[in-house]
This record gives C-alpha cells, sequence and structure tokens, in this order.
C-alpha cells in the first residue's frame, strides 16, 4: 500500500511507506536464515520501528519534529530517501 499524500511538513508519505516496508521484508527474511543474518534481522527491525515512529510524529502537527523547521525536516528526508539504497542492497544480499 503506497500513500501519494503529503505529511503537514511535506514529506511524501510514500519515503517513509516504502522504506519502512523494505525494512520489515529484510527483517521477515532473515529470521529463518542462519545466524549470522540475525543481527541484520535485528537492525532491519530497529530501522522499521524508528521510520514508523517517525512516521507517527511527522503526523502530529504538534510533534517536536514539527516545531523544528523545515531545514530539520529536509535533513530527515534526505536521510529517509538516502537509506533506501542502502536497505535495497541489504535486500539483494539477503534473497541470495
Amino acid at each position: 500500500m503506497v500513500f501519494r499524500t503529503s505529511m503537514s511538513f511535506g514529506f511524501a508519505v510514500s519515503d517513509f511507506v516504502a522504506v519502512g516496508e523494505l525494512s520489515w521484508r529484510i527483517y521477515r527474511s532473515c529470521k529463518g536464515l542462519t545466524e549470522e543474518f540475525h543481527e541484520i534481522s535485528r537492525e532491519a527491525l530497529t530501522v522499521h520501528t524508528v521510520v514508523k515512529e517517525l512516521r507517527d510524529e511527522a503526523d502530529d502537527t504538534n510533534s517536536v519534529l514539527n516545531r523544528r523547521g523545515t531545514p530539520r525536516k529536509q535533513e530527515l528526508l534526505l536521510l529517509i530517501r538516502n537509506l533506501k539504497p542502502a536497505l535495497l542492497e541489504v535486500d539483494i544480499m539477503v534473497q541470495k
């Protein structure tokens, strides 16, 4: 499920959804693999949780995130967008 709307501070929900779904897929893929993938699984779950919390904060107009101003919001968007290619590489590795 991908949403095309924007959050209160101009982030596309799809940026958060895509990274959240990708991190969840990596987590689930690693769960049944050998011990060496357990750390990747834990880290993917952490990313998923953080992205979900950020998305929830972004939806709250009274949150600290929304009160920090546009420069901080743009930094966060850049971080989320930069995280996606790294997760895609991990996903490819896990799928092999």
